[in-house]
């Protein structure tokens, strides 16, 4: 069958997905109900729905756990493969979600950092164009110096286990405004989003680094279709389903 333009389109998403332990802990609204109560269970279906509402090639996930991951990995969401990353200082975890058919999972690996967090990071090939992916989900520390420590064993590791032809992608959770991340001083580019919903904390940024040449980015084709999703009131609690938004970024690769 001729391949088709779409066919060289790939398309990642970071999400943090409001660990239950946490909403409680912080009393975050999102997450709660008006006794203090987790509302996992009526945010569960919404998540899902933002999910495969959105469809992306893969979700970098941040705030999560097994049975989170369980929970929203129902039905469709299914045919997504999952791969975890548990964090040594925190009550949480990583993830990432691929489709099998799309992306060829070629190793998967973990930084593990000072503070307690870790980085979860996987090398994919590419089905159509067989090109390389260096892909992590990341949750940078809000405090400054433990959080540029991380930025700085992110850039050290992505710079030793890549090659010229490696695409890099990193997307995740940064406590920071971008700004104020470093990583494009390695020559990595910001997805340029053309909608952020109001509630947006401008924290959760998706970030990549092309090789070679030919590269579109195509963000706006679904970001705002993300921002959409992601103000969806669940409807038990009549409240976003997590205190972030989806983020997404959309690049064409070159067509033979």
């Amino acid at each position: 069958m001729p391949q088709k333009p779409d066919d060289f389109v790939v398309t990642f998403g970071t999400y943090n997905v409001l660990l239950p332990h946490y909403a409680v802990k912080w009393n975050t609204p999102e997450g709660i109900d008006q006794y203090g109560d987790c509302t996992w269970e009526q945010r569960c279906p919404a998540l899902r729905d933002i999910i495969t509402g959105s469809w992306l090639d893969m979700f970098l996930f941040q705030e999560t756990a097994s049975k989170e991951m369980a929970d929203l990995h129902q039905g469709d969401t299914k045919k997504y493969r999952c791969i975890m990353a548990e964090h040594t200082g925190r009550s949480d975890a990583l993830a990432i979600w691929y489709k099998p058919w799309r992306f060829q999972l070629l190793f998967e690996t973990k930084i593990h950092h000072t503070n307690g967090h870790v980085s979860l990071f996987a090398k994919f090939r590419h089905a159509n164009s067989g090109t390389n992916f260096l892909v992590g989900s990341v949750h940078v520390d809000y405090d400054q110096t433990a959080g540029a420590q991380q930025l700085q064993d992110i850039q050290q590791f992505v710079d030793k286990e890549t090659n010229p032809t490696d695409f890099v992608v990193i997307g995740g959770d940064f406590n920071r405004g971008s700004s104020r991340i470093p990583l494009g001083d390695s020559g990595f580019k910001q997805a340029t989003l053309t909608d952020r919903a109001p509630n947006d904390k401008q924290i959760d940024h998706v970030w990549y680094r092309e090789a070679g040449t030919g590269i579109q980015e195509i963000t706006h084709r679904w970001s705002d279709k993300a921002s959409q999703l992601s103000a969806n009131l669940c409807a038990e609690t009549s409240r976003p389903p997590s205190d972030h938004n989806l983020v997404v970024a959309a690049l064409q690769l070159p067509v033979p």
